[in-house]
């Protein structure tokens, strides 16, 4: 009785733990910022109808786009890539009072020398694209160089 007992306990822990995989419904967050002196990280977030983050698989698109004083954009970096389901993570944003528990797809740390242009403008719009099954969602934020 005591394994059956013990048995139960874990498949219940283990059934909290997984992170949801209802189909996402729009794009949460896209958060960019420096790491380090010479490097970056993005992430985005994924949310289903309900408004609860979730995961999926599918093919996810960064762009890098720096816009110039006279509006001509230059693409600094670009790439499609597959994401599943087991690259998500589960993890703690923020600190203090502004720290919260998300789900996340991290791209990881970019350094300078990833980027196919060097910058030449102060900062760059970053833009992120996830498509699965037939519905694409898009969501952008601002990274801020040290020139």
């Amino acid at each position: 009785m005591k394994k059956l007992l013990f048995a139960l306990c874990i498949v219940l822990l283990l059934a909290g733990c997984a992170l949801n995989n209802k189909p996402p419904s729009y794009m949460k967050q896209v958060s960019a910022y420096l790491e380090g002196s010479d490097g970056f990280v993005v992430y985005f977030i994924l949310a289903d109808s309900s408004g609860k983050m979730t995961t999926a698989s599918g093919y996810v698109t960064i762009s890098i786009i720096e816009t110039a004083a006279d509006g001509s954009e230059k693409e600094l970096y670009g790439k499609t890539t597959n994401a599943t389901i087991g690259q998500f993570q589960k993890t703690k944003i923020g600190q203090g009072s502004f720290e919260r528990e998300v789900i996340l797809y991290s791209f990881g740390r970019y350094t300078m020398s990833d980027l196919t242009y060097k910058p030449e403008e102060p900062f760059a719009k970053v833009k992120v694209a996830f498509s699965n099954k037939g519905t694409r969602m898009e969501g952008e934020d601002f990274i801020f160089w040290k020139l």
